[in-house]
């Protein structure tokens, strides 16, 4: 596994491509493939990418409730969905 890409950058691209409206790790990571290099050097390959993700994938649901604590605090009256973008977890492999 390439460590030479951080937690705190896998999770800020992550983020970054949830709030720049991409849906899936694929489309967040080919934009920032095309137009991030100069702020991602040291990008890795998708799988790499993907590899590094999964593990820290636990840290956005305390970040989820953090954000939800905050919004009710500044807008009690407002309603907020937060959607809990799955990151994917386990592949499939053929059986033997």
């Amino acid at each position: 596994m390439d460590l030479s890409f951080s937690d705190e950058e896998v999770t800020t691209l992550y983020l970054f491509g949830v709030v720049d409206k991409h849906r899936a790790i694929k489309g967040i990571y080919e934009y920032a493939d095309r137009h991030l290099r100069d702020w991602f050097p040291r990008l890795p390959s998708y799988v790499a990418y993907v590899q590094r993700l999964n593990p820290v994938a636990d840290v956005f649901a305390p970040l989820l409730a953090l954000i939800q604590q905050e919004q009710e605090a500044m807008n009690s009256e407002q309603v907020w969905l937060i959607d809990p973008f799955p990151v994917a977890l386990a592949q499939t492999r053929p059986s033997i």
